[in-house]
């Protein structure tokens, strides 16, 4: 599936993006497992064309939140130090939210369940 999404084609959906060509290939196969895993491998044999775009685009916004959470420390939730606090985001957050990113994405389709 992933032969489908390019760096261009990302880079079109995500132009002031900071993640570089190379990080996008490194998160690509992250974001495809995920989506795998969430829709029960049916992803792999979609060919209707309007479920195969948003398959594409739905890869690409994971891609983009997997960029972001990597940058993220997960598992401390907040720092505070003499009036400056921050807070981070749990794994079990950083993974839902993922996870919304894929149903809001791929809405419709019935690939993430139920149409």
């Amino acid at each position: 599936m992933s032969y489908l999404v390019t760096w261009d084609f990302y880079s079109t959906l995500f132009p002031s993006s900071e993640v570089t060509v190379q990080e996008f290939n490194n998160f690509l196969p992250q974001a495809q497992a995920k989506l795998e895993v969430w829709t029960h491998q049916r992803i792999l044999t979609e060919t209707t064309l309007y479920k195969v775009a948003q398959i594409k685009q739905t890869l690409c916004y994971l891609v983009n939140a997997i960029a972001i959470q990597k940058e993220i420390p997960l598992g401390i939730t907040s720092i505070s130090n003499d009036g400056y606090s921050e807070s981070y985001l749990k794994r079990t957050e950083a993974e839902n939210e993922l996870k919304g990113i894929a149903y809001a994405g791929l809405s419709g389709t019935g690939l993430m369940g139920a149409l």
